[in-house]
């Protein structure tokens, strides 16, 4: 039980350590309190999320998943999302991957077994991820070195068809780092 509980901590520390970059934080990154049954928050950078008693983690390439529900952290299943994945926000019974070309969104209805839903492509940008019940939200920025493409933009994604994504309007920022929900 102690091995579990160490080997999950180390795992949220080395996620949380991955995820901290150089340069100036704007300050704008917060908690969203998403509907996930309440049993996790993320903010728009986040690399992990927990939903019911399942953890789900991604890296560059890849989704991982593993059973909380035993005290412990069972790893259960390895899924390849693409590349670039930077980040994961859940709500409901979704997740939203967003990488550096678009938002990866998959079906967790079946908890244990995400299911590829779509893709929302956009230009090779650095891109967190929130959503509510209609929209998602993904920033794009020039502030770090391997995302400057020369756009700074908040992109407004109708999600009312999860298989069908589309932009409905992009307001241009400047420099936007992360995002959150309220309510």
């Amino acid at each position: 039980m102690k091995t579990a509980h160490l080997i999950l901590v180390l795992i949220a520390s080395f996620m949380m350590l991955g995820s901290c970059e150089t340069g100036n934080s704007s300050g704008t990154e917060t908690s969203s309190n998403n509907s996930n049954n309440g049993t996790g928050n993320s903010g728009s950078l986040a690399q992990f999320i927990i939903s019911d008693h399942y953890l789900y983690t991604v890296d560059k390439t890849t989704l991982r998943l593993f059973d909380l529900s035993s005290g412990g952290a069972k790893f259960l299943s390895e899924i390849p999302v693409g590349f670039s994945i930077e980040t994961i926000f859940a709500r409901d019974n979704t997740l939203f991957l967003g990488a550096s070309d678009g938002v990866h969104i998959y079906d967790i209805t079946t908890r244990e077994s995400p299911q590829f839903l779509s893709t929302y492509q956009h230009i090779v940008s650095c891109d967190p991820v929130v959503a509510d019940e209609h929209f998602a939200y993904c920033t794009l920025s020039t502030g770090r070195a391997r995302c400057s493409r020369g756009i700074n933009s908040l992109d407004i994604i109708d999600i009312n068809d999860l298989h069908s994504p589309f932009q409905v309007k992009s307001i241009q920022l400047s420099n936007p780092q992360g995002l959150g929900l309220i309510g």
